[in-house]
């Protein structure tokens, strides 16, 4: 999982790019401040793009 997260693809690589640090533990954060900040819908649609594209081979 982690090692496709360290290598995305390109659009998940231009949406994320400005959050994105090669990093865990950055991702994890990202993921809690998408549920806090945005509406449930978003933060759903975005977490399972995140980790749609980090299960799926590139």
């Amino acid at each position: 999982i982690f090692g496709n997260v360290h290598r995305p693809c390109k659009h998940y690589s231009n949406i994320f790019n400005i959050n994105h640090v090669n990093s865990t533990p950055t991702l994890s954060i990202t993921s809690i401040l998408f549920l806090s900040i945005f509406p449930d819908f978003l933060a759903t649609f975005a977490l399972i793009t995140i980790f749609g594209n980090a299960h799926r081979l590139c």
